[in-house]
């Protein structure tokens, strides 16, 4: 795809910046979608839980708790960063 002569695909892989979760949120859950093989369903979005640990961990809010989720939703072929 091109505009203005520039080649978008290039950016594919550049890094993101979003103002708000929920805008993170919606371009990682395309982007693992769009990973997934349409017939097979090989790559598909798998969601892993969290193990929580201290008393009442698995109540508290993503904002209270550094940001960390209590979800984390990963597909085959996903970039993740730790």
């Amino acid at each position: 795809m091109r505009k203005g002569g520039e080649d978008l695909m290039y950016w594919d892989d550049a890094l993101h910046l979003y103002q708000k979760r929920e805008e993170v949120d919606e371009y990682n859950y395309h982007r693992m979608r769009d990973l997934a093989n349409k017939d097979t369903n090989e790559g598909a979005i798998i969601v892993l839980e969290a193990t929580h640990t201290g008393p009442n961990a698995k109540n508290v809010s993503t904002d209270d708790a550094g940001g960390l989720k209590q979800y984390l939703p990963v597909a085959i072929g996903s970039r993740v960063m730790l």
